[in-house]
């Protein structure tokens, strides 16, 4: 790979996650309270009723700040979310689709509304598009 291409992998990356983070704050993606429990899940690493799953996922991270458990699970989805562009160009370049086909595919990503949010969340959705 040249360095044109991963160049441009990382300005897309950054860029996503500069802007969302200016657009959007930080907030709980799951209603009635369960967020907060979520982040308790992550950071006492015990299972939820939903199974081992987000402990398992979260607790590392969570674990490293646990007066504010929350902010660090939020950069982490911040992080891993602003990742999913450069990862659908890499995808789309692996399978064959022209560069500004696999550009648009990652801007795409990038600007879509329901990535963006979950990504400034406690939802684990992020890191499922992510992983």
């Amino acid at each position: 790979m040249r360095i044109k291409p991963i160049l441009s992998l990382v300005v897309l990356a950054l860029a996503t996650f500069l802007v969302r983070t200016l657009v959007l704050p930080d907030a709980f993606f799951h209603q009635r309270g369960q967020g907060p429990g979520w982040v308790d899940t992550a950071l006492t690493g015990r299972a939820s009723y939903y199974g081992p799953g987000y402990g398992e996922l979260f607790h590392f991270i969570a674990a490293r700040n646990p007066t504010a458990p929350d902010q660090s699970i939020f950069l982490w989805q911040r992080i891993a979310g602003a990742l999913i562009p450069a990862l659908v160009w890499l995808i789309a370049r692996r399978a064959g689709a022209r560069g500004t086909v696999a550009l648009a595919l990652g801007v795409a990503a990038a600007v879509d509304p329901t990535l963006a949010r979950v990504a400034a969340s406690e939802s684990y959705f992020a890191t499922c598009g992510f992983l």
